[in-house]
């Protein structure tokens, strides 16, 4: 049995007492239970190593590579019909499904297929598990990162300057990712310049760069399904007429920062690590310009549990082998706005970093 078998026997394991079989639409769940990497399909799982894939013609043959533990269910128009079928004939009347992942119009066709199965509601059972990485998940979080941390270092030294556009700037670096080994982008990438460093979530427009810009760049690489999440702000050459308050800015997020990465521990709070970094911010006074949480959670989604918010819960706790982001920012309307973030890997003893672009302040 591979791993993906032995994922689906733990998850059936954990949902004991709940239901007697379980039922995956999400992409990300589906390809972390079984490694078939398709964008169509659903995963049933039941006792006694009954273990289904179901997707259409256009995968049949990839799934049967992907998913050995699997057996390959081909459907067309009968995706649940055929999950009432397989559940009925192995004695299944009581089947778990992902509620986050199943949309109010694929619930009442749902229902109405297989009107004599108790469908019971979970949510985060599989996210739970995917939460603490293997070491060949590890692998593949660390390669992501270092794909995207060296384009990064590339473009640095080679494309960005004054004169260039914003969307100069992504694209470039995301040329330079693809052809450092990247399979596909993280998420579309972020590039803010200047007053725009404002926005969070600046998409790259055409603002030219301009002679003491602050450049904020959020950028991710995916290898092998696993993401990497990386952001920095990065000071062009030349004088701004707010140079000295960006600088101030700067220096207040970065040791926000390593406030955070210092309380990375397994066993901690997550709470108590965005609590660490917002109180750097809050005694600058500049808390009501950290409007978002210092962290996620990073693997098959580049957003995942744990969330590292003020709003979690006491008892939701780091633990050793979860990939976590700490990234705080501040965010100065019409001035301009700083966020540092990395990518780390919880230990026992704190934390190891993925990504590598050194935060510290310095002008290109």
């Amino acid at each position: 049995m591979t791993v993906h078998g032995e994922r689906a026997r733990n998850l059936l394991h954990e949902g004991k007492g709940q239901a007697d079989a379980y039922l995956s639409l999400s992409p990300y769940n589906r390809y972390y239970l079984t490694g078939f990497s398709g964008s169509q399909g659903a995963v049933l799982v039941a006792p006694e190593e009954y273990r289904w894939l179901l997707c259409d013609f256009r995968y049949t043959e990839q799934a049967a590579s992907q998913a050995p533990d699997y057996e390959i269910v081909p459907v067309a128009n009968d995706l649940f019909k055929r999950v009432g079928a397989l559940a009925h004939d192995v004695g299944a009347q009581r089947i778990a499904f992902e509620a986050d992942h199943l949309t109010v119009e694929e619930w009442n066709r749902l229902t109405e297929a297989v009107p004599d199965i108790a469908w019971i509601p979970v949510s985060g059972m599989t996210e739970k598990m995917r939460m603490i990485k293997t070491a060949d998940e590890i692998v593949l979080l660390r390669r992501a990162a270092q794909v995207a941390s060296t384009a990064l270092s590339k473009v640095l030294a080679t494309t960005i300057r004054p004169g260039i556009s914003e969307r100069q700037v992504a694209l470039s670096l995301e040329l330079v990712m693809r052809e450092s080994g990247a399979d596909r982008l993280s998420f579309d990438t972020i590039v803010a310049s200047g007053p725009r460093g404002s926005l969070p979530h600046g998409q790259p427009s055409t603002r030219i760069l301009e002679p003491g810009d602050y450049v904020t760049i959020d950028f991710g690489a995916v290898v092998g399904g696993y993401h990497s999440d990386e952001t920095v702000t990065v000071v062009l050459p030349g004088s701004s007429s707010t140079a000295a308050e960006m600088r101030q800015i700067y220096e207040i997020v970065y040791a926000a920062q390593q406030a955070g990465l210092e309380a990375v521990k397994s066993g901690t709070p997550v709470s108590a690590v965005d609590r660490a970094a917002r109180r750097v911010i809050e005694a600058a006074g500049f808390g009501a310009q950290f409007g978002h949480g210092t962290g996620h959670g990073v693997g098959l989604e580049v957003h995942e549990p744990p969330y590292l918010s003020w709003r979690a819960a006491p008892d939701d706790v780091l633990q050793s082998g979860m990939a976590i982001t700490v990234e705080p920012g501040i965010y100065l309307p019409n001035i301009g706005g700083v966020r540092l973030e990395d990518t780390v890997m919880v230990t026992d003893r704190g934390y190891q970093r993925l990504t590598t672009v050194d935060k510290a302040w310095r002008v290109l």
